[in-house]
């Protein structure tokens, strides 16, 4: 790799040797990119628009106007403002390009560059572009050496070290990829894309300070950028350094007046002043963001931790609960008596001046729903009061020693995720939990995977969850609120995961298409555990075991996407069936069917719905296939029917799940978002993608083929802008068809 050796270069020649805009261009586009990292993009668009009007040459502005508005309501607009360039300039390079970087078919956007690298050999941007191309077909050798050419080529651009980093950052080559983002960030100390970079790649490398200090530089670039935001400050809480925490602080306190959106500031704010210890500062922030709508599961965990540390236990249990979606505390959950006994410890320690017992039975309590940090702060306050109570002190050390077992846990499971990107291949399941066992015996005394039940499952992957287990990982997990997942998706490598658990629901009836099923679910959250334990890979907000059903609520229960006003939706006319069809300008529509359901107060129930009917989907497929000597003719022909390919079978699978969502959710609107989510997308780079465009390509045919059945249609522009439009009961009438093709 280049990265450590390359050549540095002046920061004022970000642009082609052949043209350099003069300083005020160069400011106009620094302001553009200002406004744009503090949330203000239809600003930022408005201003780029003038900017490539009167500089059509300045790439870097026209990069960054397509940055913004590419996966916008307006990117009808872009695509045909770009084509209209193209078409007046078919030979020009730098229109070839900017028609490639947007276009939405990667085998277009081959030739594009192609075409380009014919008339201008160092053209590094294309040479960029075609380095992406190659990534995405799998080459990831010819990707970096393509990549490696462009720096050479121009040694003053940013953007193929950018790549280069990332590309090294998803093969677990931490020291490489750091150096890489240092080269982009040298030239383009603007960009917040080179710290945000240089943040990852010291944190998975374990240099925790380096990452914090990345994370502020991002920050100060880009403080109203709401993925830049939740990124940066949750390295600088997991860094814990006091001094950045408090730099951090002094960012965000001078930019939120600035930013378009500033409770999403003050949230994050809320949670720098929690990792301080900082308990009102901290509750006084994260109220006020929860009062301007941020939805109550993004803050529930911050929000508790401010209560408990503030002394307001009962506000506490109060902001747990408010979090968790309607039925998990109806007679079927089994954690419905745990939750009953936090909230009575809470009243009961709430006195101006509990006594040690109190305070334990309040620490017990939030331990046994996984509030182990809450616990912590109760337990120290416990000990305060009764510095003699063995019991408490005892209780204390036990859990501390368990929070270490957590973290070697989670550096097994750094481990295995890295040895996956960098393909050295992952242990079985039974491997790992063997080495989870050694820690827990290290740190506790005792092998804490001992009646672990490890399942295989066809088509699926092999898995062990200590939920339905049996023996001491079955009972020291469950009895501290938690769920550990040891598995592997087939194909995608081990992973090992572990979440808090919400609710229990064992033995659930549901109907799903007509059939009777019988199902087990648990509903977790997952942030804020240790790094390389939380969260199910590949943004799963569900995972289904044959009848076992686990929910993520808190990738579940969040904000719709926001959608800045002047970002309008230009409608595309369609002359043709062709452009009726198209899908490579969806508008936002996805993100527009969540600001309708949020208007309407509907959209945390109805996204948590409609996840759970995806899952409820997979059950029946499950009930319905498996075992398979119990159902050999259907499991056959699945594999028949996909020619025995495991990647196109789990594509139908998350297909139908969806398409089952689709016809059962109490809003159907919502699953119809999720299906269309993924758009402009049409690789299908992973099974639900690939799943999901198919459905929507079928989805659009199906309308345009019966504008009867489907009336608030236009067939006048193209359809796939308009499927906002569609009722339930189309929606539903859509589904029902759909399914009948897969």
């Amino acid at each position: 790799m280049g990265c450590a050796t390359s050549e540095r270069a002046p920061v004022a020649a970000s642009h082609w040797a052949a043209y350099a805009p003069d300083a005020s261009l160069e400011a106009e586009l620094a302001r553009a990119r200002g406004l744009a990292g503090r949330g203000h993009v239809a600003a930022a668009a408005g201003e780029l628009w003038d900017l490539t009007a009167r500089e059509p040459r300045f790439l870097e502005a026209h990069r960054l106007l397509q940055d913004l508005l590419v996966v916008s309501p307006a990117d009808w607009s872009l695509r045909r403002a770009y084509a209209e360039r193209l078409a007046a300039n078919p030979d020009d390079p730098d229109s070839l390009y900017l028609a490639a970087r947007i276009a939405p078919l990667r085998e277009r956007q081959v030739d594009l560059f192609e075409a380009v690298l014919a008339r201008a050999p160092t053209h590094a941007h294309a040479r960029v572009g075609q380095a992406l191309a190659l990534q995405r077909a799998g080459d990831i050798e010819g990707a970096l050496d393509v990549a490696e050419r462009a720096g050479r080529d121009a040694p003053w651009l940013p953007t193929p070290w950018l790549f280069m980093g990332y590309l090294t950052l998803g093969r677990a080559n931490w020291e490489v990829a750091a150096r890489c983002f240092s080269e982009a960030g040298h030239r383009d100390p603007a960009d917040a894309r080179a710290p945000l970079g240089q943040m990852a790649a010291a944190e998975n490398g374990g240099q925790m300070r380096a990452a914090g200090t990345a994370a502020v530089r991002a920050l100060r670039l880009a403080p109203g950028d709401e993925g830049v935001l939740a990124g940066a400050v949750g390295v600088l809480m997991r860094a814990g350094v006091p001094s950045l925490l408090r730099e951090a602080v002094e960012v965000l306190e001078s930019e939120r007046q600035h930013v378009a959106h500033p409770a999403f500031v003050e949230a994050e704010l809320g949670r720098l002043h929690l990792a301080l210890g900082n308990g009102e500062a901290a509750r006084r922030l994260l109220v006020r963001a929860n009062e301007q709508r941020i939805v109550a599961g993004e803050l529930a965990l911050p929000l508790r931790r401010a209560h408990t540390l503030a002394g307001d236990y009962v506000a506490a249990v109060e902001a747990g609960l408010a979090a968790i979606p309607r039925g998990g505390m109806d007679e079927s959950s089994v954690y419905r008596d745990r939750w009953r006994a936090l909230f009575d410890a809470a009243h009961a320690a709430s006195t101006e001046t509990p006594d040690s017992r109190q305070l334990l039975r309040l620490a017990e309590a939030m331990l046994a729903v996984g509030w182990r940090r809450e616990a912590q702060v109760v337990l120290a306050r416990a000990a305060a009061t009764a510095p003699a109570d063995k019991e408490v002190r005892d209780r204390a050390v036990e859990e501390r020693a368990f929070d270490r077992f957590l973290e070697d846990v989670a550096v097994i499971g750094r481990r295995i995720r890295d040895d996956v990107r960098a393909d050295r291949g992952s242990p079985s399941v039974r491997e790992v939990l063997h080495e989870i066992g050694l820690a827990s015996a290290a740190r506790l005394g005792v092998n804490l995977t001992a009646g672990a039940t490890v399942r295989t499952y066809p088509f699926l992957g092999e898995f062990s969850a200590s939920q339905v287990s049996d023996g001491a990982f079955a009972h020291e997990f469950d009895r501290r609120g938690l769920l550990l997942l040891v598995g592997e998706r087939r194909g995608e490598g081990l992973q090992v995961m572990a979440g808090r658990i919400v609710a229990v629901r064992p033995g659930i009836e549901e109907t799903v298409r007509g059939d009777e099923l019988s199902l087990d679910e648990v509903w977790l959250e997952t942030q804020d555990l240790p790094e390389g334990l939380g969260g199910l890979r590949l943004g799963l907000a569900g995972l289904t075991l044959d009848r076992l059903v686990l929910l993520q609520l808190d990738a579940i229960l969040r904000s719709p996407r926001r959608i800045d006003a002047g970002l309008e939706v230009e409608p595309r006319p369609a002359f043709d069936t062709r452009e009726r069809r198209a899908l490579d300008t969806p508008s936002a529509v996805a993100w527009r069917i969540e600001q309708q359901l949020a208007a309407e107060g509907l959209l945390t129930d109805a996204f948590f719905d409609t996840v759970r009917r995806h899952e409820l989907g997979h059950v029946r497929d499950a009930r319905r296939m498996l075992p398979v000597q119990r159902h050999p003719l259907r499991s056959l022909g699945l594999l028949l029917e996909h020619g025995f390919d495991g990647r196109a079978i789990e594509q139908t699978l998350e297909a139908r799940a969806q398409l089952t969502s689709l016809v059962d959710s109490a809003e159907p609107r919502a699953a119809l978002s999720a299906l269309l989510a993924f758009l402009p997308e049409t690789d299908g780079r992973t099974a639900h993608a690939a799943g999901y465009v198919r459905a929507v390509r079928e989805a659009i045919r199906i309308v345009d083929e019966d504008p009867v059945a489907f009336p608030s249609l236009d067939r006048n522009y193209n359809l796939l802008q308009q499927m906002d439009r569609l009722t339930d009961d189309e929606i539903r009438e859509l589904g029902h068809r759909l399914l009948d093709q897969f």
